[in-house]
């Protein structure tokens, strides 16, 4: 034999529930600080003189110079060429992953505000390029 609450108990109870002022969730949140080490080359046009803002080129690695050791940045792409050839017209700036799994997107944004606020950049004239993972986070 089932028991019945009387129509008026049941919706008293739905009632009083639906009335609630202050909701039961409440916001919070959580920051977090990380790092992203990075190479930066600065081409031989390079000035502090903001008359003179030179272009920005950010290197983004493959998987395979994932670590903590930033030399290894330096096997592939722009770091190879800027290492190597003086010349080299761009501010380039190559960060490392510390893990082989993908790039964390704000992080990097954050690795970009940073140089766009330390460095005398083109503000038009900055690019992004990757290799393998890279070439994915790019």
């Amino acid at each position: 034999m089932s028991k019945r609450l009387p129509g008026f108990v049941l919706s008293a109870v739905l009632g009083s529930s639906a009335l609630a002022a202050e909701p039961v969730q409440q916001i919070g949140s959580t920051s977090i600080q990380m790092q992203m080490d990075y190479l930066i080359f600065k081409p031989k046009t390079y000035s502090e003189d903001q008359s003179k803002p030179v272009p920005l080129l950010i290197f983004l690695h493959g998987s395979g110079e994932s670590g903590h050791d930033l030399n290894l940045v330096k096997k592939w792409g722009p770091p190879s060429i800027a290492e190597t050839n003086p010349d080299f017209p761009f501010l380039l700036v190559s960060p490392q992953a510390p893990e082989p799994n993908g790039w964390n997107i704000p992080l990097l944004k954050a690795m970009l505000d940073d140089v766009l606020a330390k460095y005398n950049v083109d503000r038009s004239r900055v690019y992004l390029t990757g290799l393998s993972m890279g070439g994915f986070g790019a």
